[in-house]
């Protein structure tokens, strides 16, 4: 896991539900409940996303995740 690198984790799920669940199994890491289309982060506020999980009907992950040129 990156958390045991080192690196500051920031994890989100919009079901609250499996926030507490992955809280109960990871306790040092910051989980936030949210919306994939409506972040509660600024621009430049992460180095690196990983992505598991998206649901495939989610269609405009282009406005959330994009590769600066």
């Amino acid at each position: 896991m990156m958390a045991d690198t080192g690196a500051t984790v920031t994890g989100v799920d919009l079901v609250p539900a499996m926030i507490e669940t992955t809280r109960t199994l990871h306790p040092d890491i910051e989980f936030v409940q949210a919306d994939a289309e409506q972040l509660p982060f600024g621009d430049d506020a992460f180095d690196v996303v990983l992505v598991e999980f998206l649901d495939p009907s989610f269609h405009t992950s282009g406005r959330c995740l994009r590769r600066d040129q």
